[in-house]
């Protein structure tokens, strides 16, 4: 028997207004099912009531000619169990890690700038982050 997992979606406004009735759109996802939907859709789904492990996946596309912020590719926090060393520590192969570096990104900061902000930015808070992000892009 197929796990039945319900999510619902809010509709936009300008939606709303050509119909009456409620905000929000639902309806099931099935074990297996793709739900793909713009990335500014409001979306939740219903609490994990079962015994079973969900799990879901986020992808996301982007222009390689549009700027990327660097933060998009360091782990939050400062914990070291959480990099991107620990992530390839098992792999056989070495053609994928660090894949974005063989691309040519353009980042907004820019590193130098991020350099910069660490050794210069007023918050301990702020320049150890800049610190980790700064690390983390050239590991």
């Amino acid at each position: 028997m197929s796990t039945v997992f319900k999510v619902s979606i809010r509709q936009p406004a300008s939606l709303r207004r050509r119909r009456r009735g409620g905000e929000w759109a639902g309806g099931s996802i099935y074990a297996g099912d793709v739900l793909i939907f713009h990335s500014l859709t409001v979306h939740a789904a219903t609490p994990n009531t079962s015994a079973q492990l969900r799990i879901s996946m986020d992808c996301r596309f982007q222009d390689a000619r549009r700027s990327v912020n660097p933060a998009n590719f360091v782990f939050p926090g400062s914990s070291n169990e959480k990099s991107w060393e620990t992530i390839y520590a098992g792999w056989p192969s070495e053609e994928l890690k660090y894949f974005w570096k063989t691309m040519p990104l353009l980042f907004e900061p820019f590193r130098a700038t991020l350099a910069k902000l660490a050794d210069t930015e007023a918050d301990p808070r702020l320049r150890a982050r800049y610190a980790r992000i700064v690390d983390q892009l050239e590991a």
